[in-house]
């Protein structure tokens, strides 16, 4: 099977907060796993306007649309990639509340 990268976060902290970490390009840096991350077209964070992260563990180049975006509630991402396998997937992170949330 392939490498693959799954992450998921929970969060006993406000959506604003949550929103404010997510949103920072920044922070996916100098972890192993991007080695470049930022908005190539648009408006960041604006529905439309794509970014482009540098996979190091895979030699990928990931390409995500922004397809909807509410922040600090909701955005969703329409990865596509370029590698050793081609494949688009829809990623989604929401924020809820009542109980933390969830990314």
């Amino acid at each position: 099977m392939l490498p693959r990268i799954e992450y998921s976060v929970s969060a006993r902290t406000s959506a604003e907060e949550l929103w404010a970490a997510f949103s920072d390009l920044s922070r996916l840096l100098g972890r192993g796993i991007y080695s470049e991350a930022a908005f190539t077209q648009g408006e960041p964070w604006r529905t439309g306007p794509r970014l482009r992260c540098v996979v190091v563990q895979v030699e990928a180049t990931v390409t995500a649309v922004v397809t909807h975006s509410e922040p600090p509630v909701q955005v969703g991402l329409l990865n596509h990639a370029l590698g050793p396998v081609a494949r688009a997937a829809p990623c989604e992170g929401s924020w809820h509340h009542v109980k933390g949330s969830h990314v």
